[in-house]
Protein backbone atom coordinates (compact mmCIF):
# COMPACT_ATOMS: atom_id res chain seq x y z
CA UNK A 1 0.00 0.00 0.00
CA UNK A 2 2.76 2.31 1.25
CA UNK A 3 4.61 1.40 -2.42
CA UNK A 4 1.47 2.34 -4.38
CA UNK A 5 0.89 5.23 -3.15
CA UNK A 6 4.55 6.39 -3.03
CA UNK A 7 6.09 5.18 -6.34
CA UNK A 8 4.24 7.23 -8.68
CA UNK A 9 5.30 10.61 -7.31
CA UNK A 10 8.96 9.80 -7.74
CA UNK A 11 8.79 10.68 -11.52
CA UNK A 12 6.37 13.58 -11.22
CA UNK A 13 8.45 15.09 -9.09
CA UNK A 14 12.00 14.70 -11.10
CA UNK A 15 9.83 16.01 -14.28
CA UNK A 16 9.49 19.19 -12.08
CA UNK A 17 12.46 19.52 -11.03
CA UNK A 18 13.89 19.14 -14.50
CA UNK A 19 11.43 21.56 -16.06
CA UNK A 20 11.55 24.47 -13.73
CA UNK A 21 15.10 24.44 -12.34
CA UNK A 22 17.83 26.29 -14.73
CA UNK A 23 20.52 24.17 -15.51
CA UNK A 24 19.35 21.23 -13.80
CA UNK A 25 21.94 18.85 -14.44
CA UNK A 26 24.23 21.17 -12.80
CA UNK A 27 22.18 21.07 -9.29
CA UNK A 28 20.50 17.90 -9.39
CA UNK A 29 22.95 16.20 -6.50
CA UNK A 30 22.57 19.58 -4.62
CA UNK A 31 19.12 19.05 -5.05
CA UNK A 32 18.97 15.40 -4.44
CA UNK A 33 20.24 15.84 -1.32
CA UNK A 34 17.06 16.73 0.34
CA UNK A 35 15.84 13.57 -0.44
CA UNK A 36 18.85 11.48 1.42
CA UNK A 37 18.09 13.90 4.43
CA UNK A 38 14.50 13.24 4.63
CA UNK A 39 14.93 9.70 3.76
CA UNK A 40 17.26 10.03 7.22
CA UNK A 41 15.44 11.60 9.24
CA UNK A 42 12.14 9.26 8.76
CA UNK A 43 13.74 6.31 9.30
CA UNK A 44 15.00 7.64 12.89
CA UNK A 45 11.22 9.04 13.92
CA UNK A 46 9.65 6.35 12.78
CA UNK A 47 11.62 3.58 13.90
CA UNK A 48 12.01 5.24 17.15
CA UNK A 49 7.98 5.67 17.55
CA UNK A 50 7.76 1.88 16.08
CA UNK A 51 9.98 0.87 18.90
CA UNK A 52 7.69 2.84 21.73
CA UNK A 53 4.43 1.62 20.26
CA UNK A 54 5.07 -1.36 17.71
CA UNK A 55 4.13 -2.26 14.31
CA UNK A 56 0.62 -1.46 15.21
CA UNK A 57 0.85 2.09 14.44
CA UNK A 58 2.38 1.39 10.71
CA UNK A 59 -1.55 2.96 9.20
CA UNK A 60 -1.03 6.00 11.38
CA UNK A 61 2.45 6.65 9.83
CA UNK A 62 1.01 5.69 6.01
CA UNK A 63 -1.69 8.50 6.84
CA UNK A 64 0.85 11.14 8.10
CA UNK A 65 3.08 10.34 4.66
CA UNK A 66 -0.04 10.87 2.26
CA UNK A 67 -1.16 14.25 4.47
CA UNK A 68 2.24 15.46 3.94
CA UNK A 69 2.37 14.63 -0.02
CA UNK A 70 -0.95 16.38 -0.25
CA UNK A 71 0.31 19.44 1.62
CA UNK A 72 3.63 19.47 -0.76
CA UNK A 73 1.24 20.11 -3.86
CA UNK A 74 0.38 23.66 -2.84
CA UNK A 75 4.26 24.50 -2.77
CA UNK A 76 3.89 23.37 -6.84
CA UNK A 77 3.85 26.68 -8.59
CA UNK A 78 0.78 28.11 -10.17
CA UNK A 79 2.09 28.95 -13.45
CA UNK A 80 3.34 25.82 -15.18
CA UNK A 81 3.10 24.15 -18.42
CA UNK A 82 1.60 21.14 -18.87
CA UNK A 83 1.27 19.27 -22.75
CA UNK A 84 -1.35 16.70 -23.31
CA UNK A 85 0.62 13.82 -25.12
CA UNK A 86 -0.42 10.15 -25.94
CA UNK A 87 1.10 7.31 -24.02
CA UNK A 88 1.71 4.92 -26.97
CA UNK A 89 2.67 7.23 -28.87
CA UNK A 90 5.21 9.10 -26.53
CA UNK A 91 7.19 5.85 -25.38
CA UNK A 92 7.25 4.70 -29.08
CA UNK A 93 9.29 8.28 -30.12
CA UNK A 94 11.11 7.76 -27.07
CA UNK A 95 12.87 4.52 -28.33
CA UNK A 96 13.12 6.35 -31.79
CA UNK A 97 14.96 9.20 -29.93
CA UNK A 98 17.63 7.16 -28.52
CA UNK A 99 18.34 3.54 -28.98
CA UNK A 100 20.33 3.41 -25.55
CA UNK A 101 17.81 4.61 -23.32
CA UNK A 102 16.18 1.18 -22.84
CA UNK A 103 19.91 -0.34 -21.72
CA UNK A 104 19.92 1.81 -19.26
CA UNK A 105 17.26 2.15 -17.89
CA UNK A 106 16.83 -2.29 -17.44
CA UNK A 107 20.66 -2.27 -16.36
CA UNK A 108 19.91 0.69 -13.56
CA UNK A 109 16.31 -0.53 -12.46
CA UNK A 110 17.84 -3.99 -11.60
CA UNK A 111 20.92 -2.48 -10.23
CA UNK A 112 18.61 -0.10 -8.25
CA UNK A 113 16.42 -3.71 -7.28
CA UNK A 114 19.37 -5.70 -6.24
CA UNK A 115 18.80 -3.61 -3.37
CA UNK A 116 15.78 -5.49 -2.21
CA UNK A 117 17.71 -8.11 0.54
CA UNK A 118 19.67 -5.00 2.26
CA UNK A 119 16.23 -2.98 2.19
CA UNK A 120 13.72 -5.77 3.48
CA UNK A 121 16.15 -7.72 5.14
CA UNK A 122 19.34 -6.72 6.61
CA UNK A 123 18.32 -4.91 9.83
CA UNK A 124 16.44 -8.56 10.40
CA UNK A 125 19.25 -10.31 9.76
CA UNK A 126 22.13 -8.39 11.31
CA UNK A 127 19.85 -8.24 14.62
CA UNK A 128 19.87 -12.29 14.18
CA UNK A 129 23.92 -12.02 14.28
CA UNK A 130 23.61 -10.40 17.48
CA UNK A 131 24.46 -6.60 16.30
CA UNK A 132 22.81 -4.12 18.71
CA UNK A 133 19.80 -2.05 17.64
CA UNK A 134 22.08 1.07 17.83
CA UNK A 135 24.96 -0.84 15.71
CA UNK A 136 22.50 -1.26 12.75
CA UNK A 137 21.28 2.66 13.11
CA UNK A 138 25.11 3.17 12.46
CA UNK A 139 25.67 0.65 9.56
CA UNK A 140 22.07 2.33 7.73
CA UNK A 141 23.65 6.18 8.72
CA UNK A 142 26.86 5.37 7.26
CA UNK A 143 25.32 4.41 4.07
CA UNK A 144 23.02 7.69 3.69
CA UNK A 145 26.03 9.33 4.69
CA UNK A 146 27.97 8.44 1.72
CA UNK A 147 25.17 8.65 -0.48
CA UNK A 148 24.70 12.48 0.32
CA UNK A 149 28.91 13.33 -0.07
CA UNK A 150 28.14 11.48 -3.62
CA UNK A 151 25.36 13.94 -4.52
CA UNK A 152 27.17 16.63 -2.68
CA UNK A 153 29.94 16.67 -4.68
CA UNK A 154 29.51 14.97 -8.11
CA UNK A 155 27.87 17.72 -10.20
CA UNK A 156 31.39 19.51 -10.25
CA UNK A 157 33.30 16.38 -12.48
CA UNK A 158 30.27 14.39 -13.82
CA UNK A 159 30.70 14.42 -17.89
CA UNK A 160 28.54 12.46 -20.19
CA UNK A 161 31.69 10.89 -21.85
CA UNK A 162 31.74 9.41 -18.19
CA UNK A 163 28.50 6.99 -18.50
CA UNK A 164 28.69 3.78 -19.87
CA UNK A 165 31.99 3.56 -18.18
CA UNK A 166 30.51 5.16 -14.53
CA UNK A 167 27.45 2.31 -15.20
CA UNK A 168 30.00 -0.62 -16.07
CA UNK A 169 31.58 0.40 -12.50
CA UNK A 170 28.19 0.60 -10.39
CA UNK A 171 27.55 -3.01 -11.56
CA UNK A 172 30.95 -4.40 -10.23
CA UNK A 173 31.01 -2.51 -7.07
CA UNK A 174 26.94 -3.59 -6.34
CA UNK A 175 28.74 -7.01 -7.22
CA UNK A 176 31.67 -6.59 -4.87
CA UNK A 177 29.11 -5.00 -2.28
CA UNK A 178 26.80 -7.61 -2.18
CA UNK A 179 29.33 -10.77 -2.55
CA UNK A 180 31.17 -9.04 1.05
CA UNK A 181 27.97 -8.26 2.73
CA UNK A 182 27.10 -11.91 2.46
CA UNK A 183 30.45 -12.61 3.78
CA UNK A 184 31.37 -10.19 6.43
CA UNK A 185 30.21 -10.28 9.99
CA UNK A 186 32.81 -7.76 11.57
CA UNK A 187 30.97 -4.53 12.69
CA UNK A 188 33.75 -2.40 11.75
CA UNK A 189 34.36 -3.89 8.11
CA UNK A 190 30.79 -3.37 7.56
CA UNK A 191 30.96 0.53 7.81
CA UNK A 192 33.60 0.28 5.42
CA UNK A 193 30.93 -2.13 3.41
CA UNK A 194 28.31 -0.02 3.85
CA UNK A 195 30.01 3.35 2.03
CA UNK A 196 29.85 1.55 -1.27
CA UNK A 197 26.05 2.77 -1.42
CA UNK A 198 27.32 5.87 -2.44
CA UNK A 199 28.00 4.02 -5.61
CA UNK A 200 25.44 1.42 -5.64
CA UNK A 201 22.34 3.78 -5.18
CA UNK A 202 23.32 7.09 -5.61
CA UNK A 203 25.82 6.97 -8.55
CA UNK A 204 23.36 4.55 -10.26
CA UNK A 205 20.39 7.23 -9.80
CA UNK A 206 22.02 10.10 -11.21
CA UNK A 207 23.33 7.81 -13.77
CA UNK A 208 19.63 7.30 -14.95
CA UNK A 209 18.95 10.95 -14.28
CA UNK A 210 21.85 12.39 -16.00
CA UNK A 211 21.19 10.41 -19.14
CA UNK A 212 17.57 11.42 -19.16
CA UNK A 213 18.10 14.96 -18.63
CA UNK A 214 20.94 15.37 -21.31
CA UNK A 215 20.08 12.98 -24.01
CA UNK A 216 16.28 13.16 -24.05
CA UNK A 217 13.92 15.67 -24.89
CA UNK A 218 11.85 17.70 -22.51
CA UNK A 219 9.15 16.34 -23.68
CA UNK A 220 10.17 12.59 -23.65
CA UNK A 221 11.83 12.84 -19.63
CA UNK A 222 8.70 12.04 -18.15
CA UNK A 223 8.02 8.90 -20.16
CA UNK A 224 11.40 7.85 -19.75
CA UNK A 225 11.54 8.24 -15.53
CA UNK A 226 7.82 6.45 -15.69
CA UNK A 227 9.43 3.19 -16.85
CA UNK A 228 12.69 4.06 -14.85
CA UNK A 229 10.42 4.47 -11.75
CA UNK A 230 8.25 1.59 -12.51
CA UNK A 231 10.98 -1.23 -12.79
CA UNK A 232 13.11 -0.11 -9.99
CA UNK A 233 10.52 0.97 -7.56
CA UNK A 234 8.00 -1.60 -9.09
CA UNK A 235 8.51 -4.79 -10.73
CA UNK A 236 12.24 -5.38 -9.82
CA UNK A 237 12.57 -4.43 -6.25
CA UNK A 238 9.01 -6.02 -5.16
CA UNK A 239 9.61 -9.98 -7.23
CA UNK A 240 13.43 -9.49 -5.39
CA UNK A 241 12.01 -8.82 -2.36
CA UNK A 242 9.65 -11.42 -2.60
CA UNK A 243 12.38 -14.08 -4.04
CA UNK A 244 14.64 -13.14 -0.87
CA UNK A 245 11.74 -13.49 1.71
CA UNK A 246 11.55 -17.10 0.23
CA UNK A 247 15.43 -17.60 0.15
CA UNK A 248 15.11 -16.13 3.68
CA UNK A 249 12.88 -18.60 4.85
CA UNK A 250 14.35 -21.48 3.32
CA UNK A 251 17.87 -21.38 4.22
CA UNK A 252 17.57 -19.12 7.30
CA UNK A 253 20.30 -16.74 6.58
CA UNK A 254 21.56 -14.55 4.37
CA UNK A 255 22.46 -16.19 1.00
CA UNK A 256 19.53 -13.71 -0.35
CA UNK A 257 22.67 -11.14 -0.97
CA UNK A 258 24.31 -13.84 -3.31
CA UNK A 259 21.56 -13.94 -5.19
CA UNK A 260 21.95 -9.99 -5.67
CA UNK A 261 25.27 -10.15 -6.35
CA UNK A 262 24.37 -12.73 -9.02
CA UNK A 263 22.67 -10.02 -11.17
CA UNK A 264 25.04 -7.73 -10.59
CA UNK A 265 27.41 -9.62 -11.85
CA UNK A 266 25.41 -10.69 -15.20
CA UNK A 267 24.42 -6.66 -15.40
CA UNK A 268 28.46 -6.24 -15.51
CA UNK A 269 29.10 -9.14 -17.97
CA UNK A 270 26.40 -7.61 -20.36
CA UNK A 271 27.85 -4.13 -20.38
CA UNK A 272 31.42 -5.35 -21.00
CA UNK A 273 30.61 -7.12 -23.65
CA UNK A 274 27.72 -4.80 -25.41
CA UNK A 275 30.54 -2.24 -24.72
CA UNK A 276 33.28 -4.79 -26.65
CA UNK A 277 30.76 -5.31 -29.75
CA UNK A 278 29.61 -1.37 -30.20
CA UNK A 279 32.50 0.47 -28.99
Amino acid sequence: MFLISFSPILPLIETLYSGLVKKSLKKYGKIRISGSLSFCLGVFLFGYFIDIYSINIFPLILICCLLLMRLSIFFIPKKFKIEKFHNLTNFKNLINENKNILLYIVVCSLLQGTHAMYYGYSTIIWERKGLEFINIGILWSFAIISEILLFLTIDYFFKPRYLYRALIFCSAISFLRWCLTYLIENFYILLIIQTLHGVTFALTHYIMIFFINSKLKQASRLHAQIIYYALAGGFFITILTISCGHILSYFKGDEGYMLMALLAFMSFLFLVIKGKLYG
